[in-house]
């Protein structure tokens, strides 16, 4: 009784502190907005102070994260094509940034790297 009851507690912890996290680092989850349109605020601290596109290598590292558990080729593949395909979709963004923001966004670029932290 105790194991099941601990498991949904932490659960709800680990629900409530990542949502918090969103919030916190990224932006409110509620507000609409077109994708081609400018954003509210050009945000430049928390996760954006690392890297240019967080939720881009969120998703890579948990792409990634099967292929450390069990290295097969096909994983590596399917991984290094997830690579692949959120680095252009990070170069088509940047263009409209770049487009829509101007020279702030210049200046940003020069000082936060795209994708990965401190490499790239």
């Amino acid at each position: 009784m105790v194991c099941p009851l601990l498991t949904i507690v932490s659960g709800r912890f680990l629900q409530r502190s990542s949502s918090g996290g969103w919030r916190a680092l990224i932006g409110p989850l509620r507000v609409r907005r077109q994708p081609y349109d400018p954003p509210f605020r050009f945000r430049q601290d928390g996760a954006f102070g690392v890297v240019r596109h967080p939720l881009y290598l969120g998703a890579l590292v948990a792409a990634g994260a099967p292929v450390l558990v069990v290295p097969r080729a096909y994983l590596a593949g399917s991984w290094a094509f997830c690579f692949l395909a959120l680095a252009v979709r990070a170069g088509q963004e940047e263009a409209r940034l770049r487009a829509q923001l101007g020279q702030p966004y210049e200046e940003y670029c020069r000082g936060v790297k795209r994708l990965v932290p401190f490499l790239w």
